[in-house]
Order: C-alpha cells, then structure tokens, then sequence
C-alpha cells in the first residue's frame, strides 16, 4: 500500500532540563561507548563472494556510465547528533549557542552539500540520518505496482517492507521485514516493467530511494528508471548487496499529482545476467516527518533533523544497532553511527566512515579531525591509535585538505585545531571493525568567532568539498593512482535565440581556483521545460551548444556543469529563454542575484534551544529564479533571451540587441554588485535607446549608501533614483498612476520553498523626471518602484510577487510600458492558473491545491523571526 506519513499531526512534549551545552569530544561520546561491544547482527542474504570493483549503484546517461575519482567507493556519512528522548522530553543533544546547534550544522551540511560532491565524484553514498530535508514522504509498496510489457515473475515468501501505523512506540518495529518483496527474471534485453507510480502531494525537491532484498543469485546490474519532471534517468544496481534497507538513487524535481509518466520508479527486466534474479520490493520519495514516539508524542520535526538512532530503525537495522544500551536512547544514538555502517557494508566493498561534527567549549577555535585511540577524554597524539587500518591515513587527507581549502579561499589564518586520537564510541573498531573512520570537528560552535564561520554557507560549502575531496586524495594515495578532482562550475552562462528554431548556449570555463579541482575536459548541458525538472545532460565539447529543431515558442531552461575524470563540478545557476518567430528575441532576463551568505540564514524556532539559525538554500538562494521570470514572461506572450550577470560584465552578450531588459538583483545587498564593466554596458544600452527593468530588494541601498562615489553618481544620475529608506516594513504594494496603475494590489511575502524573505525592500525617492508608479501598503506609502523615460527601479524582487499570474501581469506590463510588442508565435494563456506554479510553496498566492492545509498538517515551518537588519 502506499503511505504519506510526511503529513502526521504531532503534540511536542517540551522539557525544562537544559540541553547539554557542550560537543564532542569532550561530552557523551566517550567512556559509555568505548570497551569491547557486542558483534553487529549479520544482514540476512550478506554477500560472502568477491564483489571486485564493481560498484554498488551507477548512474547511466546516454547509455553510458558516469565516472569520477571515486567511482566504485563507498562512503557512510555520519551527521552527528539530532533529536533524541531524554529525561522525558524530546531534545536535541547539543544547545544553542550563538543562535547555532550543532545536531542542525551537521545535518544541513552533509544534505545540502557534501553528499552532492560525493555523488558528483561517482561515490555511493550512505547517510546514516535521514539524508531529506523535504517533510513530504511518499511511499509505494510492490502491492500497488504495474506492470509494463512482459515480465517473468517468480514466486517467493522473501520478507521486505510493509507499510505500519505511525506514530509508533515500539522499538520492535523493522519496517523491512513485515511485508512482501517480489521477483523477476531477468532478460537479454527488456521486455517489461515493474513500475511504482508515485502521488507526489507537493512539487518540489524529492530525494529517492529503493529497497529490494539482496541474495547471491541477484543481477550486479539491476535497472532502476527515475521517472521525474525532467524525464527519465537511469540507474544500474548490484543487488548481491546493500538489500533490506533504503537505497539513496539521487534527488529529483517532482510536480504535485503528476501522471506516472512524470513520477514513477520503474524496474526494467534487462541485465547483462540473464536468467539472474531481480528483487523489487518499494520505493520512497521524501524524508518525512518523524514517526517515533516517546511519552505520548513525536518530535513533531522533519525526519531529517532526528538522531541516527532513529533513522537507523526506518533504514531496516537490527535492534542491537538502534537499541544497543536499551535504557539510554542518547547512548543509543553514538553506537548506533558505526554499527549501522557496519551492519550495511558488504565484505569486499570499498568504503571509508567520516563523522561530521562541531566542537566545544569556548574559547577555543579552529579545525580538529580525530581517529580512534586509547585514550578518553581527548586527545592524544598518533602513537595511541586504536582504531582500524587506513584511518590515519584517511585523517592525514581529509584534514590537510580541510586545512588548505579554508585557508585558501575562507580565512589565511584560520587555527589548526590538530590531528588527534581519543577514545570516542562512534570511532570505536568494536561496533564498526570494517572501514577507516574518521571524525571531523570543523570548528567551535561554542566560540563566537567561530559560530560565524559556522554560520556562513560559504564556509560549510568550501568545508564539504575540502572533505569529498580529501577522501578522493586518500583512495588515490592507497591505489597508487593520480587523483584528479572535478572542475569548478562554468560562468558567464547565456542562452540567446540564434534563428529559427534554434537557441544557442554559451559559457566561459570555470577561472583558475587553487583551492578547487583540475581543468574541465567536457561539459554537460542540462535542458528542463519548467525550470526546476531538468532531463540527464548532454555531454558537450567546447563552449557553446545549439539547441534545434525547438516547437515554436518553445520554452528552455538550461544550466551547466563542467566535467573532467573526476567527476563533475555543480551545475550554475538557471538561464532561460523562449523562441521568438523572428528568430531573434526582444527582451533579455539577466540574473543578477549571486549572494549567498550567513546573513540570509533562515530563523527557526525549535522547541527547547529557542530561535536559531538554519540553512535552507531553496529558501535563500538556490539559482532557480530565472524561471519564475521566465514562465511569467512567456505566460504573458513574449520571447526572451537569457544571461548571467557575468556574461554582461565580461561583455559576451550584445545589449545592443535587444529593446528591454529584466534585471533581476534579488537581495544582492553588496555595493559590487554593478562592476564597472557592467555599469558601462548598461549606460550604452540606455543611450541607445533600451529600456531597463532593474528590480531588487538591496541594491539602490548598497548602491546610494554603501558604493562608492561613482556607484553613488550612476544610481542617481543614470537610474534616476535614491533611497529614502532601507526597509518598507511591508511585503504589500499598490499600484500608483502609470504604467502599473491597472495592476491589482500584489504582496512580495513568500519565504517557502522557491522563495526567500526579502527582509530590506528599498524605500526609494524618484529622481530628475522620474516618478513613483509603485507604493508599498498604501497609496500615501513610499516609493516602492520609480520610471523614467528609459526605464524602471523596482525596490523589491519581482520573482517573490505571490502568483505566477500577478508576476506575469507586472512584467507584462513593464514591457507594454517600453514599447515591446508580444511574440506573434506566442499568445497568452487565456485562463492562467494562478496555482499552477512548480516553485510554489505552502503559504503564497501561488501555494498548489491543498498545500496551504498541508503546511498547517505538517506542523513544521521556518520563520522570519522578525525583520533584523543583518547585511553583508
């Protein structure tokens, strides 16, 4: 059956003892946990047999298997800490401090950034938390599959996962032996399908699992097909391992109530081993929300946020990995990290165990990694090592790399905090004897200097790919290879109208980084309809790609990422455009919004630590914002061509060519965010003749306030504005006379998902011959935007305007206002939906049908926290 348990109610049950302030390893991971331990239960159907270098899961594009420095690896990653029971509450192991808690740090680092350059490396990745931050769960069991074609079931009484009621009490439940699994024999070549079609309750970001059950007679190359928005991808398995649990394919973008078409796992009957058996057993979409209960209630939290204790249970572990001290579930949680891993591991697989923590106690600083020693409380030096073979090893790469990434590109003179060992229990070769492990502390989170660090997405960024990379470096010191790591991401991306049919794509290559990977050899383009759902790439020599033999008024998305042998780097940020009947488009959308740093965190009140700080990318910057403006551009009828700000400030693009521009700068609140190179090519584009739509929430502020002299003499002299304040304190505008005056009262509030908090929207004061045609609250309220004959400054984001509808509307009327005719290839959707929008969260105009009661359901929200005047 199938089961959305992302959307249970829950009551909190909140303690009054204080969190335990202070951080490994010098707090409760040691002396409980260290000493002999009893063995880890054995997987039933463990694989005995030499598995080779074959890997545990590889991705296929375009028939052919991607590859990187640490293809055929395997990697358990350990987030420490999370919610636990404790003293009759629910809380989480470490406080708050500085508006900080490391259980949060941890989790959101691993998830948002490090399994990603994993991945990117060819790595198979194995968090040990709950590795979602998406609260939806969807999960489809084999009893609602269909089958596609012809397959050759073969009947079995095999044990796999089974839907149960939750919240649940019992720390009995195995969720992957209280159901059924299903078999089929594998062909030469495919004659069928078993597919899982999803109902996928909100559109989004949803990562994906599989489950199946694991045996000696299984196929080394199952084939798993990811049905998402953006197609199909496909995945190949080696089901002799890594059975009975939750499987991590990859992340996807799904559409709410999508056909099966676009959300779907199927199972293909093919295999270079015919006659081999292949297990389907469920799949899952989602991390969900945590169904433990203890004294009455759940955490009333994400999945993702609770400790490995708990998440070890739901991956299908044996009760002496999540219950090993039965009385003590804080205990629980330190052992339950390595024995999950080992009880997981295969004999023969590749693998390394790198623990992600923060540490205390103030005021200390800097980075510190650890190895298992004799010794408790920490540390000691090499000489007292105790752990197993390899880890010193491990820790030398991962470390010096760490070291030399932060003080490269982050701070010259950050503190090296050491190379040590100690006696902690998630090191200890009693509960995980399988792999080199080793624990991280990235900095203090205890110390104010270093909870800044901490705090900046920059810095868990750099921090993440130092440790993917330096965990290359270790597998390519012991196989004795050259390690080559992949390439940063490309830049100056633009996507122009190049004829009929036609869109050419164009890059520059990622500049020179010490700190980062070697030189690109390729490049893979990545085309999505929407924006957000993007299809497998096409791998692309050179630096430009022509997209052909496009529908008219077709609608393309691109984004990019560069390629060598180790991998691939992350992909840039959205570019957009729609075909024009000329063949050459009218408008431009520049995106002009590149900040990401530790003022945008989003506050969070958790219960027990307070307010709190979190790091949500797809609520703070996550490079998808061209699609809002491009889906609202071509629901109103125009064609459009698409660049990065960068491709303006290198001078790739011609400004001359077009009547219009959209530029949109979203919060980028730093004086530098109009170089001169910039400045100038939009000075001759005015002189010319073009119009400007230039819209932000911090830019006339950093510019009139915080530039210098020149930036304060173009905003003034050549757009035609000053600032009058730098926070409305309103996300509500109304229409004044002009070009806008026919526009409906619009609101710019949306901090879900696909949106952000524009915390400082511009107050702005109309120049020479300039107008307010835009006020925030009320007629008698400030300048919320200012036209002059060339152009238009709007003081807050025009992607955040609730509703693709009201977005379509402002832009629309923008353009008519410049005098830009609509495409004759393109007429208006004639009834739009104002619900019809895959960035929407649960709480806009825009929210999808439904999402506004699942947003109260889910009982989880992050929150403005008030307007603080934080900057760059």
């Amino acid at each position: 059956m199938r089961a959305s348990t992302g959307l249970t109610c829950a009551v909190l049950l909140i303690g009054l003892l204080p969190a335990r302030p202070y951080a490994s390893p010098y707090d409760g991971d040691g002396p409980a946990t260290a000493g002999p331990a009893q063995p880890v239960a054995q997987k039933p159907g463990r694989y005995l047999g030499d598995v080779g270098d074959r890997p545990a899961m590889v991705r296929t594009r375009q028939g052919r298997a991607t590859t990187g420095a640490l293809a055929g690896k395997t990697v358990y990653l350990s987030a420490g800490h999370g919610w636990h029971y404790s003293a009759n509450a629910w809380r989480t192991q470490r406080g708050n401090t500085h508006d900080l808690v490391e259980d949060f740090i941890t989790i959101e680092g691993v998830n948002e950034y490090l399994i990603g350059y994993l991945h990117a490396m060819g790595a198979y990745v194995v968090p040990i938390r709950e590795a979602d931050l998406n609260p939806n769960l969807v999960v489809v069991d084999d009893d609602e599959l269909v089958i596609e074609g012809e397959i050759a079931e073969v009947p079995t009484t095999e044990r796999g996962w089974g839907a149960f009621a939750t919240p649940f009490d019992s720390v009995d439940l195995q969720p992957f032996s209280i159901g059924g699994a299903r078999l089929m024999t594998a062909a030469a070549s495919e004659t069928g399908r078993a597919v899982f079609p999803a109902v996928i309750p909100e559109s989004g970001h949803y990562n994906v699992y599989v489950s199946y059950v694991q045996g000696p007679n299984r196929v080394a190359d199952a084939h798993f097909i990811v049905r998402h928005a953006g197609g199909e991808s496909h995945v190949r398995i080696d089901q002799r391992r890594h059975g009975s649990t939750w499987m991590l394919l990859g992340r996807w973008y799904f559409e709410a109530d999508a056909p099966p078409e676009r959300a779907a796992i199927a199972v293909a009957n093919d295999s270079a081993m015919p006659g081999g058996m292949i297990s389907f057993d469920a799949v899952r979409f989602g991390g969900g929300m945590a169904p433990q209960r203890r004294g009455g209630a759940t955490t009333g939290r994400p999945m993702f946020e609770s400790a490995a204790a708990y998440s070890t249970q739901l991956l299908g572990a044996p009760r002496n990995v999540y219950d090993y001290f039965a009385n003590d579930e804080g205990s629980d949680d330190v052992v339950a990290r390595p024995r999950f891993a080992a009880w997981e591991h295969e004999a023969g697989e590749d693998a390394v165990y790198l623990a992600w923590h923060t540490n205390a106690p103030s005021p200390a600083r800097g980075t510190m990694s650890i190895a298992f020693g004799n010794t408790y409380p920490c540390c000691r030096g090499y000489e007292d090592f105790a752990g197993v073979a390899g880890s010193l090893e491990l820790l030398d790469a991962v470390h010096d790399e760490l070291m030399a990434d932060i003080r490269g590109a982050y701070d010259p003179a950050w503190r090296n905090a050491g190379k040590v060992t100690a006696a902690l229990g998630e090191l200890n070769p009693g509960h995980n004897a399988e792999m080199p492990a080793i624990l991280v502390e990235l900095a203090f989170h205890d110390t104010a200097a270093d909870a800044e660090a901490l705090r900046d997405p920059r810095f868990r960024k750099l921090s993440a790919r130092a440790m993917a990379q330096g965990i290359a470096k270790y597998f390519a010191a012991r196989d004795g290879h050259t390690v080559v790591l992949p390439p940063e991401p490309p830049s100056a991306l633009r996507v122009e109208n190049a004829g009929a049919g036609k869109l050419q794509i164009s890059w520059r290559a990622p500049a020179p980084d010490p700190t980062g990977g070697a030189a690109p050899a390729s490049y893979r383009v990545y085309v999505s309809d929407n924006g957000y759902g993007f299809d497998d790439g096409t791998l692309v020599e050179g630096e430009t790609f022509t997209l052909d033999n496009l529908p008219r008024a077709a609608l393309r998305f691109i984004r990019v990422a560069a390629v060598n042998e180790g991998g691939e780097s992350m992909p840039t940020e959205v570019v957009g455009a729609r075909l024009a009947a000329s063949g050459a488009a009218p408008t431009l959308v520049v995106g002009g919004f590149d900040r990401l740093d530790k003022f945008q965190m989003i506050r969070d009140s958790a219960p027990l630590v307070g307010m709190i700080d979190r790091m949500r990318l797809d609520r703070m910057n996550d490079g998808s914002y061209a699609a809002r403006h491009g889906r609202a551009l071509a629901a109103a009828g125009y064609a459009f061509d698409g660049a990065t700000d960068e491709a303006v400030a290198e001078r790739d693009i011609d400004l001359a060519a077009y009547k219009a521009i959209d530029w949109f700068a979203g919060e980028q609140a730093n004086a530098g965010a109009l170089p001169a190179t910039t400045r100038e090519e939009l000075e001759r584009f005015l002189a010319a003749g073009g119009k400007l739509l230039l819209n932000g929430s911090e830019l006339v502020w950093a510019l009139d306030t915080q530039g210098t002299p020149e930036d304060q003499t173009y905003v003034r002299d050549v757009l035609h504005v000053s600032l009058a304040s730098d926070d409305a304190e309103t996300y509500d505008v109304v229409a004044l006379a002009g070009p806008f005056a026919e526009l409906a009262p619009i609101s710019f509030q949306d901090t879900a998902p696909g949106g952000y908090d524009a915390k400082f929207p511009d107050v702005l004061v109309p120049g020479t011959e300039a107008t307010a045609i835009l006020a925030y609250g009320t007629a008698e309220g400030g300048a919320a935007a200012v036209a002059w004959s060339d152009g238009i400054v709007i003081g807050f984001p025009i992607e955040l305007v609730q509703g693709e509808e009201a977005r379509s509307a402002l832009l629309a009327a923008a353009l008519t206002h410049f005098g830009v005719e609509k495409d004759p290839d393109q007429e208006p959707d004639p009834d739009p939906d104002p619900d019809d929008d895959p960035a929407a969260g649960c709480c806009g105009a825009g929210a999808g049908r439904g999402e506004a009661v699942l947003a109260v359901v889910v009982g989880f929200a992050l929150t403005l926290g008030g307007r603080r005047r934080r900057r760059s």
